[in-house]
């Protein structure tokens, strides 16, 4: 009795497995629709951040969709956008940084010395990738604090002369990643720290 072929596992990354159900479900021509949806979106933010005068760097390493749907769609600024440079722009309002959200692939944000509150930091829990965040000399306070808790990959956090105070601290507890805080010209005393004292990785 011959033995019974053996059976071939294969691996596939969830991102793979997710590209594949998309395909699946949308259809090879709803799928490059779907694509330039993406770009088209990544564009329309990139154009709004420019006329707010902000900075923007691109990696081309880090491509927001595979070689084949550039093939077909060509390659107009299809890099991700990892850097956004917004600080001292006088124009910048909360509602602005709804432009944001589009960017998932940010990983270095410079918001400081603008006019944004709280509110604003509402449009930042999707950026997953953030590892950088300056807020210094905004008008962000407590309240705000609570909306980076998504933000687990957050390194560095600069919040010098905001109006967080203790209370807010406990926002930040679950930041595992985090190395550096700023907390110069705040209202944060010894007694808030003890919030942090689970993070290891500051100094």
């Amino acid at each position: 009795m011959a033995p019974a072929p053996k059976r071939r596992w294969y691996q596939f990354s969830l991102k793979t497995l997710l590209l594949g159900m998309t395909v699946l479900c949308l259809g090879p021509g709803g799928y490059v629709v779907y694509e330039q949806g993406k770009a088209r979106r990544q564009k329309a933010a990139v154009a709004a951040i420019e006329k707010l005068g902000g900075k923007l760097i691109f990696d081309e390493r880090v491509p927001i969709r595979s070689a084949a749907i550039r093939q077909i769609l060509g390659d107009d600024k299809y890099e991700a956008v990892v850097h956004v440079q917004l600080h001292t722009s006088t124009k910048l309002t909360d509602g602005d940084l709804a432009h944001l959200a589009r960017l998932t692939k940010l990983t270095h944000l410079y918001l400081n010395h603008t006019q944004i509150t709280s509110t604003g930091l509402a449009h930042l829990t999707r950026l997953k990738g953030l590892t950088e965040l300056w807020l210094s000399g905004t008008q962000v306070t407590d309240t705000g604090l609570v909306h980076l808790d998504p933000l687990k990959g957050l390194a560095a956090l600069m919040l010098n002369n905001t109006q967080v105070t203790d209370a807010g601290l406990v926002h930040l507890a679950d930041l595992n990643s985090l190395t550096q805080l700023q907390l110069d010209d705040t209202q944060v005393t010894d007694s808030g720290m003890v919030h942090l004292a689970r993070l290891k990785g500051l100094a």
